[in-house]
């Protein structure tokens, strides 16, 4: 009798509840190392509740150096993988992987060596013992040395051991490192590091690339594409909330046993969000086209015998039957919102001929916020549009100034033809070169979190100096530095590289004719302020016919082959992007002085 007291919606609730939970499918997700800041986005479609909405039950397994992520994938263990870019070697070799989405855009690997070494260039590293793996980057980085035209017979390589101390202790010259996490642990040593990044040698690999089996993806399209929706939209929600995820992760199992702190998860962060870049580009984007270009790297290094199609590796979206009728519905649905749209648009003019007068200024106010919020909108799309335009015009265009160092001129008979390789050699690099310059305004722009850190002014010099050494020397600089007023910083290291490279450059490029450059570089403080001033004995301008036209951008005022009238634009955005401010004095014929005013001093 106590039975008929319970409401038959109980029943249905407690229905709903035991059915609902069964529904959730179960999928494992194999991580490429340890936990940490690298799979955030994981971590926080799970925290989030984003795969159990998808009706998704993920575990995530932790990695190490023993767990081999292709085995655990392609042996049924695991369902989705993270692996980088060498996903497309095992296709190539007939595996039955597809590239889900990769979620960075740029490779994090890097070659990483003390300042101490010298070890500025790939160069450099011959003749020196460097610590690698083919599953740590190495083969992106042999396409840098085939790239360069350095042969890497003399380089000698040892087994990658995972321990930063080897480096410390000089047991080996080099080793392959995350950008995002071996830099800042060995700068907890108090070592200063110099890293080789394969983007500045024209190499740009994707990374950390999510990845199934062929027969998840085609027997289960529907499971695949939630498990892709829901893990990138937890990634959209880690970079946007790191603090919370930082904190999320150092509960994790194994976390706080390898002593990682919340410090050390926040610089992984700030350097993930640079290969990442979630604010200009869509999480897990891909290109075919790009990737057709690492084949053909891979192609050039012998690893792959011919190019294979590409087109049941780049995961497509297949829509389902619901979808189809979804879409067929969204369409008819549009038909009569647009008739009806009509109509009332049609009632409002109507209505507001009428009313004119009293509402004339409510109008105007709703109408200036409109567009200004459409302008913003507008802004957020160009901007996209403009990292995707270049972004995935780098490869096409990288492989035609390959094509263009390959052709030998002396072997070409006929004077228009070499004229025209020539100019089609120049306009390449060009194009390229605007490119790059495109992409690295961008980031600037965008990176509204730009990392800080204690710098030495006289490191980051020596560190550019180093690299430049040959235009310096040949020009016969000479370099006067003086920082015993403010010897360090808390600044962008990268930023403070910038303005040094730059202006050094443009002192080089624009030294008054017999006469060699004399530069000095001092800091001072005033107040509580950092200055550091840069002045060189070069040609010099005259400022009142250049006006506000100094840092524009593609500004030139003095002719010379190299010149893309960039740099100065490109030292001021990251000046002002982090508070500062730049003044110039100069006058024709004697020379130009830069007082940058940094931060408050530390």
């Amino acid at each position: 009798m106590a039975l008929k007291s319970i409401p038959v919606s109980a029943f249905l609730w407690l229905f709903i509840c035991i059915t609902g939970t069964a529904q959730l499918h179960r999928v494992t997700l194999q991580l490429k190392w340890w936990h940490q800041f690298q799979f955030a986005g994981y971590y926080a479609a799970q925290k989030q509740g984003y795969y159990k909405q998808s009706g998704l039950d993920v575990q995530l397994i932790p990695g190490d150096a023993g767990h081999d992520v292709m085995k655990q994938v392609l042996s049924g263990t695991a369902d989705f993988g993270i692996t980088d870019s060498e996903l497309l070697l095992e296709y190539s070799q007939g595996q039955p992987v597809v590239a889900l989405g990769a979620i960075f855009q740029h490779s994090p690997y890097v070659i990483m060596s003390l300042a101490r070494s010298g070890i500025n260039s790939p160069s450099d590293l011959v003749g020196k013992k460097i610590m690698a793996a083919d599953n740590q980057g190495w083969v992106e980085m042999k396409a840098v040395f085939l790239k360069e035209g350095i042969n890497t017979d003399g380089i000698h390589v040892v087994r990658h051991t995972w321990n930063n101390l080897d480096l410390v202790r000089d047991s080996v010259d080099a080793m392959t490192a995350y950008r995002s996490v071996e830099p800042y642990q060995l700068t907890q040593l108090g070592a200063t590091v110099s890293l080789i990044e394969p983007v500045t040698y024209g190499i740009d690999f994707y990374g950390d690339i999510l990845f199934s089996r062929r027969d998840v993806v085609n027997k289960q399209p529907e499971l695949t594409e939630s498990f892709r929706q829901a893990s990138f939209r937890g990634w959209e929600y880690a970079m946007a909330h790191k603090e919370e995820i930082c904190d999320y992760i150092l509960n994790l199992p194994g976390v706080k046993q390898r002593k990682v702190t919340k410090q050390a998860l926040l610089f992984e962060a700030n350097e993930m969000e640079k290969l990442i870049l979630p604010q200009i580009i869509e999480v897990g984007h891909m290109n075919e086209g790009r990737w057709e270009h690492i084949q053909s790297i891979y192609h050039g290094l012998g690893l792959i015998p011919k190019p294979t199609d590409l087109k049941g590796f780049v995961y497509a979206k297949k829509p389902s039957l619901a979808e189809s009728l979804k879409n067929i519905g969204i369409v008819v649905l549009a038909s009569v919102a647009s008739l009806f749209l009509v109509v009332l648009v049609y009632g409002l003019v109507v209505r507001g001929a009428v009313r004119r007068k009293t509402k004339e200024q409510r109008l105007a106010l709703e109408a200036l916020k409109e567009s200004e919020a459409e302008l913003s909108n507008t802004n957020k799309e160009l901007k996209q549009f403009s990292y995707i335009t270049s972004h995935n015009l780098r490869a096409p265009v990288t492989n035609l100034l390959a094509l263009t160092q390959l052709i030998d001129l002396d072997k070409i008979s006929d004077e228009e033809t070499r004229s025209l390789v020539r100019s089609f050699a120049t306009s390449t690099t060009a194009l390229n070169e605007t490119l790059e310059d495109l992409i690295r305004i961008l980031i600037i722009k965008e990176n509204a979190q730009v990392p800080l850190e204690k710098i030495s002014f006289a490191k980051v010099l020596q560190k550019v100096t180093a690299s430049i050494h040959s235009m310096l020397q040949n020009a016969h600089a000479t370099i006067s530095s003086d920082f015993s007023e403010c010897p360090e910083l808390v600044y962008n290291a990268s930023y403070l590289e910038s303005i040094f490279m730059n202006l050094l450059t443009n002192s080089v490029k624009y030294a008054f004719p017999g006469r060699d450059p004399e530069i000095t570089i001092v800091t001072r403080l005033v107040g509580e302020e950092t200055y550091l001033v840069y002045t060189d004995n070069g040609l010099g301008f005259d400022k009142t016919k250049i006006g506000d036209r100094l840092f524009g951008l593609h500004q030139r005022f003095h002719h010379h082959p190299d010149s893309r009238g960039i740099g100065l634009y490109l030292i001021h955005s990251q000046i002002t992007s982090v508070g500062g401010t730049i003044e110039v004095e100069s006058e024709p014929g004697k020379g130009t002085r830069f007082t940058i005013c940094l931060k408050k001093k530390i």
